[in-house]
């Protein structure tokens, strides 16, 4: 992938994160527990596809683009799973 796409894509799966913290908000706002855990279940899968399945293979090519330092952890080498 050419790292003019990569960087657009970091940034864009990046801007995610508000969002879905924005929903997980909204989904704490359910009362009844058995109702909340499907959508708690849900957007935890959401958010571990975007990052495993589309920021991570990203990262690994182009470490330079992580939005921190230790975003979530060290990408190439020995620390990167």
């Amino acid at each position: 992938m050419e790292k003019q796409l990569a960087e657009q894509l970091v940034r864009k799966l990046h801007a995610l994160d508000g969002s879905m913290g924005d929903v997980m908000e909204l989904i704490e706002q359910i009362s009844d527990e058995d109702e909340k855990g499907p959508f708690r279940v849900g957007l935890g899968g959401v958010m571990r596809g975007v990052y495993a399945d589309l920021m991570r293979p990203i990262l690994r090519q182009y470490p330079e683009l992580a939005p921190s330092k230790d975003y979530p952890f060290k990408f190439g080498g020995k620390d990167a799973s």
